[in-house]
């Protein structure tokens, strides 16, 4: 079994990619069981089953869960879903884009979603590699909130659910916020890679799920967050537990925000020049010639 995470009071569902995965002779995943008890997982049907890749996911190289296809649909079971206050993690990466400013289904790429009937209200989690957008299916079909994601990085995603309201982040940055709190009961989204089946699938790695019946506080949600990005060694922001100000969730996410550790290499590597205020030295200059090892990235 991995290390626990640190933060476990109402931890009702962990998955992890190179744990209590079940595949079939094609590798198709068939079920993915909890990776402490074993007791929860999520399972797929012939023809909606993801791909288990070794060897991928951040500088560790994790194997993952890949979701490649528009018909992949994996349901939770063994799992009480029915609170209404809950966080949600994900580690991995999104690899197609989702339709952006839309109603409906059509175009999404729901990474978490409801299988229920439409009297039932699930959010659904629609994840791509250009923006995030939290959608409630029962009551309407419109985005609750979204935002742009950099680079499909989700080391790590998180979505809370406080009171109604929800709020989330990619690589511990604001993606969206609603604080307005919805006239319907809410519950724990029960699908995973997609939505009902559907032009709404989503595409790309997970590595890692955590599923909370309960919603952290932000320093709870910040160990979560630091957790995963140093289990993976895919840090791509600074996790805060400090909560924003209300405008950030318009405002573009930071350049320091970038998905990959590989792009401290592209750093600049021309050396600063400063004058000084002191007099000449009567000493004559050096002979050495300047160093020519590039600066520390």
């Amino acid at each position: 079994m991995p290390a626990s995470p640190p933060v476990t009071t109402g931890l009702n569902l962990w998955l992890c990619s190179d744990t209590n995965v079940s595949t079939n002779a094609s590798n198709r995943v068939t079920n993915w069981a909890d990776a402490q008890s074993g007791a929860g997982s999520v399972s797929a049907a012939e023809g909606e089953r993801p791909l288990l890749v070794p060897d991928v996911f951040g500088s560790v190289l994790a194997p993952v869960v890949r979701f490649d296809d528009v018909n992949q649909l994996m349901l939770v079971t063994g799992v009480d879903l029915s609170s209404s206050d809950f966080t949600l993690f994900a580690a991995g990466t999104a690899a197609a884009a989702r339709s952006v400013g839309t109603s409906g289904v059509s175009g999404q790429k729901f990474l978490f979603g409801q299988t229920g009937d439409a009297s039932s209200t699930f959010p659904s989690i629609s994840v791509g590699d250009n923006s995030i957008g939290v959608y409630e299916f029962g009551p309407g079909d419109g985005v609750r909130c979204e935002g742009s994601l950099p680079d499909g990085n989700l080391c790590a995603l998180s979505i809370r659910y406080l009171d109604g309201a929800v709020q989330v982040r990619a690589c511990g940055v604001l993606v969206c916020e609603n604080t307005s709190t919805p006239g319907y009961a809410l519950a724990m989204p029960d699908g995973l890679g997609n939505n009902n089946g559907g032009d709404s699938a989503f595409i790309g790695d997970v590595a890692e799920i955590l599923c909370y019946n309960r919603a952290l506080d932000d320093l709870e949600r910040a160990q979560v967050e630091q957790y995963l990005q140093q289990k993976y060694g895919c840090q791509g922001g600074s996790s805060s537990s400090e909560e924003p100000p209300e405008s950030s969730s318009e405002e573009p996410p930071p350049e320091s925000s970038s998905s990959s550790s590989e792009s401290s290499s592209e750093s600049s590597s021309e050396p600063s020049s400063q004058s000084s205020s002191e007099p000449p030295s009567s000493e004559p200059p050096s002979s050495e010639p300047p160093s020519s090892e590039p600066p520390s990235s």
